[in-house]
């Protein structure tokens, strides 16, 4: 019997509701349907009962939910143990991070990790994206922490989007946008946009959004690099579309505004080479679904 199998049956019993278990369970209901199929042979007996009224449990199934309950918080107890019994892991992490990322996500993930495996060293090195990857390409890096975007290629790792991350538009306080707390991609029509040279992914994701729009911008501006795309943001009085812990680059003569529009998202991204099982590495993945979940 899995475990998945007594989770959607839980969830079953929570909702009943085919439709909600296998869309929560993140399964489909014609394989919901046979997984009960499979534990009502297994005990003998109908543990659910399907009417034009609805869905309920029988005798049998409000035994077996109950059940199930106690079973699966056992085997979440046992889980924290075994975390418990391996905090005592040793050994070191080489991770590679976005410097500007810092205060919004690396300093609260590695508390989180030290409190949870003290002995583990964490070696926390910061990069622009472009020489990140190519340290992790270069094996230097255990793992790395990026933005990933959906032109992103990183095909060539093994990656966990641990979260979503918030995207802010960095204006310039002559750019009448500077007026508005909360933008949209229409914002950007007839303006001049920043882009960066050493980050094509950003840029592809940005030009597709505003393109997809119907958006055209008065010129895209290409900056070597993000520390350079706020002297140009200044200078051409225009705007650039960031992850939004780049808000806290205070610069003279810039202002940081919300972007509330779906198509910007964008994740922050764990990778690792794909052939790396570490213990180490697979402690730290583990916290960062913790932390995240």
């Amino acid at each position: 019997m899995k475990i998945s199998h007594m989770r959607e049956f839980i969830m079953l019993a929570e909702t009943l509701s085919f439709t909600k278990a296998a869309e929560l369970t993140f399964t489909t209901q014609p394989s919901l349907s046979k997984h009960l199929a499979e534990l009502e042979e297994y005990y003998g007996t109908q543990l659910v009962e399907r009417s034009r009224h609805g869905v309920r449990l029988t005798e049998a199934g409000q035994l077996v939910y109950q059940c199930y309950g106690d079973v699966l918080h056992q085997l979440d107890v046992l889980k924290n143990n075994v975390d418990e019994v391996i905090s005592g892991q040793e050994g070191t992490l080489r991770l590679g991070v976005l410097y500007y990322a810092m205060t919004d996500y690396i300093y609260p993930i590695r508390k989180f990790f030290k409190s949870r495996y003290p002995k583990v060293t964490l070696s926390i090195l910061s990069y622009q994206p472009p020489q990140l990857m190519a340290e992790m390409d270069a094996g230097r890096l255990d793992a790395g922490i990026i933005v990933t975007y959906p032109t992103t290629d990183i095909r060539r790792y093994r990656v966990q989007q641990f979260c979503r991350a918030s995207v802010v538009a960095a204006v310039s306080v002559q750019n009448p946008l500077a007026d508005k707390e909360v933008l949209t991609a229409a914002d950007f029509n007839g303006q001049a946009v920043i882009l960066m040279e050493d980050q094509t992914d950003y840029s592809l994701h940005v030009q597709r959004v505003l393109n997809a729009a119907g958006v055209v911008p008065k010129q895209y501006v290409y900056a070597p690099q993000v520390d350079m795309s706020f002297y140009d943001i200044v200078q051409y009085r225009g705007s650039a579309i960031f992850p939004g812990h780049l808000r806290r680059q205070a610069i003279d003569g810039i202002v940081y505004r919300e972007i509330q529009d779906p198509a910007f998202t964008v994740y922050m991204t764990l990778i690792t080479r794909p052939d790396d099982r570490s213990p180490v590495l697979e402690l730290f993945r583990r916290s960062l679904t913790e932390m995240y979940k």
